[in-house]
């Protein structure tokens, strides 16, 4: 099984939910345990009396210990609560599978959000530092540290996957230079503007942009189209105006592209003078081919073979 995403409104809503229990102003719940991606890192202004996380790279995981003992008062000046178990400092729990004596290092799942070469060698200077952190006094010397490749002492596995991480920048740099637009002063021929070296194709593949925007669609007995599973908001069947489009948007889910054209997912055509939709795949919902919204894990796409 895989997960992508919850429609925007639903987002916005857990967004809300988390913050109000997490963040400063209270009140924070006796009991409770938040599962998150890693957008939890930077965009939200939480406080968590523990942090465990996947290994990544150490920049990341010095973000994420900044969302543990955040805040010492709440916004009324009273002195936050904490466990027992919480040992009175923040505490960030790495979960660490990378093996440099592995064929394969780190998890081949994890290439596509990470490189592999920050996550072994982040890997590599958590092995060889104490486990406190000073902060911001240690900060510096542990990210330098990760990304110094060429320092004695640096395991040969190691220094392969740094070379394999610039080759590919290397080419993608590469790639940007052939497709981007030129300066206007250097442009001496109005067809470079239209005829592009590369594809956009060429281009998401390879940058790992290749994303779909996916709005479902319900449908009662009776054969009516709704934009909720409540069926409590008809979809909008004439051409968008602007607050059918703001509906369209808050039900969205975004996922990988080769998810819709998978499905055989199609694009309305009432939708082409309307730029924030005329690429939308529309979703027969709840449930389409490998494709399910879930109302608790968002959109999940099942294995091959399941039922």
């Amino acid at each position: 099984m895989q997960v992508s995403g919850f429609p925007q409104q639903q987002r916005e809503a857990i967004t809300g939910d988390v913050v109000a229990k997490f963040g400063k102003s209270g009140p924070r719940p006796d009991r409770a345990v938040v599962v998150a991606t890693q957008v939890i890192e930077q965009s939200l202004n939480l406080d968590f009396d523990l942090v465990i996380s996947d290994i990544a790279p150490i920049s990341l995981l010095i973000q994420r210990l900044g969302r543990c003992m955040r805040f010492s008062v709440d916004e009324n000046g009273r002195p936050i609560r904490r466990p027992l178990w919480s040992q009175g400092h923040p505490t960030l729990v790495v979960l660490d599978p990378v093996n440099l004596d592995s064929d394969v290092p780190t998890p081949p799942e994890w290439d596509s959000v990470y490189p592999s070469f920050e996550v072994a060698a982040t890997h590599q200077v958590l092995v060889e530092r104490p486990p406190e952190l000073a902060v911001p006094g240690d900060v510096d010397g542990a990210v330098q540290q990760v990304h110094d490749a060429q320092a004695s002492g640096v395991p040969a596995k190691l220094r392969a996957l740094w070379d394999e991480q610039y080759g590919e920048k290397r080419a993608q740099a590469q790639l940007a230079r052939m497709a981007a637009i030129e300066p206007a002063e250097t442009i001496t021929d109005l067809s470079r503007l239209t005829d592009p070296e590369v594809s956009d194709l060429d281009v998401s593949t390879r940058l790992g942009v290749d994303t779909a925007r996916l709005v479902p669609r319900y449908a009662s007995a009776d054969g009516q189209h709704w934009l909720d599973a409540e069926h409590n908001v008809k979809w909008p069947s004439a051409r968008p105006g602007e607050t059918e489009v703001e509906q369209f948007i808050n039900a969205s889910i975004t996922c990988p592209r080769a998810w819709a054209e998978a499905e055989g997912l199609q694009t309305n055509p009432k939708w082409s003078r309307t730029p924030m939709l005329r690429d939308a795949f529309i979703l027969p919902a709840p449930e389409y081919g490998r494709l399910v919204v879930d109302e608790r894990l968002g959109l999940v796409r099942r294995k091959k073979g399941t039922p």
